[in-house]
């Protein structure tokens, strides 16, 4: 990392990776990755020219088609403020389906997001990884 002077209040080196930017006072990151890796420890995101929530829709309706290839009957949430994402039903059982786009750790840990307040809104939790889908607890 080169050295850097800052000139002037708002000149700034992002925490993350050190590239000088300008931005507001209280700003630590050049950029939402930087952020994002500094806070979650990520590797960049699946698909980086899509928006965040252009990747959690994506990530649902490949959990909807992989339920819907092992049988269950999906229904997705209409509200973004929904305790859960999908509810599958197969055999007269209802399961709440909470979706998180997520990748792996160097020592193959799943890596995601999720809120304390989050936690016992859900009956599974589907990781979806580029290439799978993980259940927590399996399905």
């Amino acid at each position: 990392m080169k050295n850097y002077t800052p000139k002037g209040p708002f000149h700034k080196v992002c925490k993350q990776c050190g590239i000088p930017f300008e931005g507001v006072c209280n700003q630590l990151y050049h950029s939402q990755g930087c952020a994002r890796l500094a806070r979650y420890g990520r590797t960049p995101r699946l698909y980086p020219e899509l928006s965040t929530g252009k990747i959690g829709a994506i990530s649902e309706l490949r959990v909807c088609a992989d339920l819907l290839a092992k049988g269950y009957d999906i229904f997705r949430a209409v509200s973004p403020s929904c305790p859960c994402d999908l509810v599958a039903f197969k055999q007269g059982t209802l399961k709440r389906i909470e979706v998180r786009t997520a990748t792996k750790t160097q020592d193959g840990e799943l890596n995601f997001p999720l809120a304390e307040k989050d936690r016992g809104r859900f009956d599974h939790l589907a990781a979806v990884l580029k290439d799978e889908i993980i259940y927590v607890p399996e399905l």
